[in-house]
């Protein structure tokens, strides 16, 4: 089998051609690694902004957790004062507008009090952070809504209301206003283009 061409001619062109094949292959390796760098800068860089929204998200809940703890102290909750609960509840939204609605309601999730205007009796019994409230006796972070009291898309967290012997009094519930969530987000120092997204359990973001 002939492997060169059987001219000078082409036998030093063939010849050129092979010369450049090393540096063709040092220069693909080259690109390869520099691509694979740039991926690699690109996922830490992904995993940062990732890190920096769930910290924000996190101080959300740590805020309502605190605030809802200290609500299940009042004396007008623990006894189920719909006038002075929904008094203090007001109070708060003018000083926390980054929630939609806080309130409370009985042991089956009938609300009694909000902050927010409400013309009708609410019923929230079947709402997840209710559930996971009731039967886990500790905070509860809900999913995905549109309140049924101020009807907004919303992030709830609820916490129970417990008497001395551990029975549910009640329930609180704080509602995180997506928007609000959205313009603190969009409001932080990322990169131009930057796209970031929440999910809850379900996977509805």
């Amino acid at each position: 089998m002939r492997l060169l061409p059987s001219s000078i001619r082409g036998r030093l062109i063939f010849l050129e051609q092979l010369s450049v094949l090393p540096a063709m292959g040092l220069l693909g390796l080259f690109w390869a690694k520099e691509r694979d760098l740039a991926m690699a800068h690109a996922r830490e860089e992904a995993m940062q902004l990732a890190a920096g929204a769930a910290e924000i998200q996190e101080h959300m809940a740590i805020g309502a957790w605190h605030m809802l703890m200290t609500l299940a102290q009042l004396p007008e909750v623990r006894d189920r004062d719909p006038a002075a609960c929904s008094a203090a509840f007001a109070r708060l939204l003018k000083e926390n507008s980054y929630y939609a609605n806080i309130l409370a309601t009985d042991p089956d999730g009938r609300m009694f009090a909000s902050g927010a205007p409400v013309d009708a009796v609410v019923e929230l019994g079947d709402r997840k952070h209710f559930l996971d409230a009731v039967r886990d006796r500790t905070l509860s972070a809900g999913e995905y809504i549109v309140s049924r009291t101020v009807h907004e898309p919303a992030f709830p967290y609820a916490y129970p209301v417990l008497d001395d012997d551990g029975r549910v009094l009640g329930v609180l519930i704080a509602a995180v206003r997506l928007r609000s969530l959205s313009e603190t987000l969009s409001g932080s120092r990322y990169p131009a283009g930057t796209m970031l997204g929440i999910a809850d359990h379900a996977g509805v973001r």
